[in-house]
């Protein structure tokens, strides 16, 4: 990883979107890790809605702690900023992650399954009205958490990527997302979990997942990476 690596998503179904995510101000000057800078665009919409899509803008720095058994990340009080047509959030986020998405360093290339996995987080928005600039709720949830089945990993299969033709292993798993308990403004409501089926198709020679399929109420969407600058 340098200052400048960018990686961009495109994905397709009825959530299309475009994702740019670019590494800064790397610190490797840190005992058993490195802290990392990371700015993420998002542009995404509803189909079947139409209107102005939603773009979002987060800014985090990242904690990377190789000191013990397994990777983790952690993000605390990253600023997002986001705009619809009928509202804007404005909060942060907080995220904990320990090793779900770092593939390389437990893929040994005879590796048949790898472990189940999780990640918590929490977030608090303030609801803005972009017509009078003025808040006009507030959302917060503090145990939002993803947990990840056990995982299959397929032997390595020749599939496109932004670099030409590449070895990947395809790696499938049942991700539950869970809110938790959702505070809007004076109200609470704990919002059931959405279930979904994924396969990641993990690129060993790029350290990169180069594509998503994400199934989820009978509907698949594709993640694609379009764009990998080192």
């Amino acid at each position: 990883m340098h200052d400048g690596t960018r990686l961009r998503l495109d994905g397709n179904g009825k959530t299309p979107m475009i994702v740019e995510f670019t590494l800064h101000d790397i610190n490797r000057d840190i005992v058993d890790g490195c802290e990392i800078g990371l700015h993420i665009y998002a542009k995404s919409g509803l189909v079947a809605l139409g209107g102005r899509p939603i773009e979002t803008v987060q800014d985090h720095r990242l904690m990377v702690d190789e000191a013990g058994v397994v990777t983790r990340v952690v993000s605390t009080n990253g600023r997002v900023f986001a705009q619809s047509e009928h509202a804007d959030l404005v909060g942060t986020v907080s995220t904990a992650i320990s090793g779900m998405f770092l593939y390389g360093a437990g893929l040994a290339p005879e590796a048949e399954m790898l472990p189940g996995d999780s990640y918590d987080s929490s977030f608090d928005f303030d609801v803005v009205s972009p017509r009078l600039g003025i808040t006009i709720g507030h959302m917060h949830a503090a145990h939002a958490r993803v947990d990840v089945s056990e995982r299959e990993v397929g032997p390595p299969q020749t599939i496109p990527t932004p670099v030409g033709p590449q070895p990947c292993r395809p790696i499938r798993y049942t991700r539950t997302a869970t809110l938790g308990v959702l505070r809007l403004g004076n109200e609470t409501i704990e919002p059931e979990p959405t279930v979904a089926h994924v396969t990641d198709w993990y690129c060993p020679a790029l350290s990169v997942v180069v594509r998503q399929e994400v199934e989820q109420q009978g509907e698949t969407q594709v993640i694609n990476v379009v764009d990998l600058q080192r």
